[in-house]
Formats: C-alpha cells, structure tokens, sequence
C-alpha cells in the first residue's frame, strides 16, 4: 500500500499537473492517503482547483438472470453510508459503470432493465449526498458485432437508462451520462473511422428519449 500511495503522491504532486487535468477518479484506498507532508489527497486536489471524486461501484458479477455470460455491477448495499463517508472525505463527485456484452446481436431484456435500475439507484443516492453521479452504461467493444447493431443495442440500453433516472428523480443538470462509442465488435475485422464513429453515436445519443 505505500508504494501504491507514493506513486500516487508522485503523480499529484506534479508541477502544473492541474494544467491539464481537472477532475481525478480516485479508489476508496486512495481517498484517504495523503502526500509526504500529511495533506490528503484530496485536500491537494482541491488546492490546485482539481475536482475530486470516487469510483464507488465495487466491480463485476455473474448476472442471476439474463443470458449466460452477462454480468451486473453490484455495490448499492449501505451505499448512501458510503456516499456520506465519501463526501466528508473530499470527493465531489463519483463513477458507478455497467457494462453489456453483445452476445447474437442482442443483450437480455433482464439485464437491460437491471442495470438501468442500478444506475438509477446509485446516481439518486448519490445526490442525495451531495456527489455529482457519473452515470456509465458501456456496451461493451467485445463481440463479432457490426456498428449497426451496436447502435440498435446501444439506443436500446441508453433508452432505459434515461427512464429509470427519471423515474428515480435524478437531476439532469447534476450528474453526467458516460455511453460508450458506437463501433464494431473488436472481433468483426472491421474498423471504421473518427468520423463514423462520432456520427453513430451522436446519432444514436440523439435517439435517446
């Protein structure tokens, strides 16, 4: 643990660091270190005029319904108690991401709707205490997939998304939505450009009710 804060102190303590970065993700173990002279890490941060915040999702598992191999973010036990904690210890705001795997063109409905629920939960929590919620739903890059049906996929998760937040009351003007770029499948052999990939996804966020 103290290698990983001395990297970490190395990286914050860089001269004109704040010039070129304005906000910084920290873990849970990272939030409560501080630099050699006892400043926590957040507390420097706030110094340069760089906005601290939190990853607060704690990881990855196997989805209990849905298709096999899909996965849910879990972490929503005792969240709000965390959110506090994490408040009081600096952060501003916080990271919660998702993820749906194409599998035959399509994601489950279960986990369409589950995931949206979880996003929803966790960004209401978190503005309750303060935190403004970045909220990331990725379709995931994995897959045999072409842009097309990235797009449908990605129109259809985003969609939800954007009902539960609203069902659960969440302000829009306070939290970020981080989709994913509409591309093909790492595993189609096909590639396409900036270009292309900038307008599916502007097009397909455009499609978002």
């Amino acid at each position: 643990e103290e290698n990983r804060r001395r990297y970490r102190a190395l990286m914050i303590g860089a001269k004109g660091m704040e010039e070129y970065v304005g906000g910084v993700i920290f873990h849970e173990e990272t939030l409560t270190q501080k630099l050699d002279d006892g400043t926590s890490f957040p507390e420097a941060c706030k110094a340069m005029g760089v906005v601290p915040g939190i990853k607060t999702d704690k990881g990855l598992v196997d989805a209990v319904c849905g298709a096999p191999g899909e996965q849910a973010t879990q972490g929503l036990d005792n969240y709000e108690k965390r959110a506090k904690e994490y408040y009081a210890m600096g952060a501003r705001f916080c990271k919660w991401r998702n993820t749906y795997k194409i599998q035959n063109g399509t994601v489950s409905e279960y986990l369409i709707h589950h995931n949206a629920e979880t996003l929803a939960k966790y960004a209401q929590l978190s503005q309750r205490q303060g935190l403004v919620p970045i909220v990331e739903p990725e379709v995931m890059i994995d897959g045999t997939h072409d842009m097309a049906t990235c797009m449908a996929v990605s129109q259809r998760v985003w969609a939800e998304v954007v009902r539960a937040l609203h069902q659960h009351g969440v302000h829009f003007e306070a939290m970020f939505l981080k989709p994913n770029m509409v591309v093909h499948g790492a595993d189609s052999g096909m590639t396409a450009a900036a270009v292309e990939v900038a307008r599916a996804t502007v097009t397909t966020l455009s499609r978002t009710p």
